[in-house]
């Protein structure tokens, strides 16, 4: 064995165990999680097919053939991995019959496999072994050609569906931090990018029929440092769907985004102005009462809940009551509960900390960023400014 093929075996052992534990978690995303088990599970056989194929050994025929079918699942994994990042972005989603259709570029390739495979068949023979290594390069470089495509591929439309659910998250969250799925915005996006360059190597290899970067050394890579990666911190991420808080319509799959939103998205709308007005009175008694704003966890459905106003119509009066979205209206009035806390004689000995947290937000550095962007300064030149205020007007 040479170094490639002992870190693919190690590698490919590693995913494995890695595929089991993210199967076994439980309470956290567990259906797409499941998914991306078997996306890992997947990577983790094509590394372990790559111990043999490129360790110098000399196999039977038969074997080589099995060999370089188990290689073939790589070309399932930009499906799967799509379909862990429509998991992960559209509340209730379940794999169905019309997905199969992703499935159909693998089946393709393998059949081209066996075609190949038959057309370059050798004869049996338990005396006779053929060197693993001595597959024809060319199509070997042309099947990498089409996993990098296809990669490339859904790769994009993973990036779109991230992008369309980023861009819905206000009208649901009050605190983007934890769902915003940012981590794998950047990892998918990493793994466009080397995907792009492999099967730019892949077709300059055809095109020059020069090796300078060893396919095994760039695959390897590639798993190692994204796709576990991705797995891993799967594992941390808390659950974003535990209350089912998008609407229904956004089930199923990744739809067009709501944002911002426009007065023909409520033409169909059963809301009355009447009724819209009952409902700001009402969401206006439960603000100003029961401070719901105050749980840095709060969500659509949660206020829908309290408010006893339906999501869809919350959302609604929302927009063309207050011209706002749900992040928005939840953070004015956690800004102006800071503001009170920062000028309030009882309360000076406050950290910032502290006032980010009795004022609702989940974190200090989300606090300055909101209070900076609705106020204009940080909230320290706030408390000084009305600190000192309050000194001179009582002098």
């Amino acid at each position: 064995m040479n170094i490639t093929s002992t870190i693919a075996g190690f590698g490919g052992l590693l995913g494995l165990l890695l595929a089991l534990a993210l199967y076994a978690v439980n309470g956290r995303n567990r259906y797409a999680n499941r998914i991306l088990a078997s996306f890992v599970a997947v990577s983790s056989l094509y590394l372990v097919a790559l111990v043999p194929l490129h360790g110098n050994f000399s196999s039977p025929y038969w074997l080589v053939e099995i060999i370089e079918l188990v290689a073939m699942t790589l070309f399932l994994s930009g499906p799967i991995l799509y379909s862990y990042v429509r998991a992960m972005t559209t509340p209730g989603f379940r794999l169905g019959q019309r997905d199969i259709i992703h499935m159909l570029p693998f089946f393709l390739l393998v059949l081209s496999s066996l075609l190949h495979m038959a057309t370059n068949h050798h004869p049996i023979d338990d005396a006779t072994t053929i060197s693993v290594n001595s597959n024809s390069i060319g199509y070997a470089s042309l099947l990498g050609i089409c996993h990098y495509l296809l990669l490339t591929l859904y790769m994009l439309l993973s990036l779109r569906c991230l992008r369309r659910y980023q861009r819905r998250l206000p009208n649901q969250f009050s605190s983007l931090q934890g769902v915003s799925l940012q981590w794998l915005y950047i990892l998918v996006s990493l793994c466009l990018g080397l995907a792009v360059i492999g099967g730019s190597i892949a077709i300059a290899r055809i095109a020059t029929d020069f090796d300078f970067w060893p396919r095994a050394v760039y695959s390897i890579s590639l798993m190692l440092t994204l796709y576990y990666t991705i797995a891993f911190k799967a594992i941390t991420q808390p659950i974003i769907f535990n209350d089912m808080t998008f609407n229904n319509s956004l089930n199923n799959h990744c739809v067009a985004d709501n944002t911002p939103p426009a007065q023909p998205q409520y033409l169909t709308s059963s809301l009355t102005q009447a009724q819209a007005v009952l409902y700001r009175q009402q969401l206006e008694q439960v603000m100003s009462k029961q401070q719901p704003y105050l749980n840095n966890e709060l969500r659509l459905g949660d206020l829908s809940a309290l408010t006893d106003i339906p999501a869809n119509h919350l959302s609604q009066v929302l927009n063309q009551q207050y011209e706002q979205n749900f992040f928005e209206f939840i953070n004015r009035h956690r800004i102006e509960q800071a503001k009170q806390l920062l000028t309030s004689p009882e309360h000076g000995e406050l950290s910032m900390l502290e006032v980010a947290m009795q004022a609702g937000f989940n974190s200090q550095s989300a606090f300055y960023k909101q209070f900076k962007l609705h106020v204009a300064q940080t909230p320290a030149q706030y408390r000084r400014q009305n600190t000192s205020s309050k000194i001179h007007a009582t002098n």
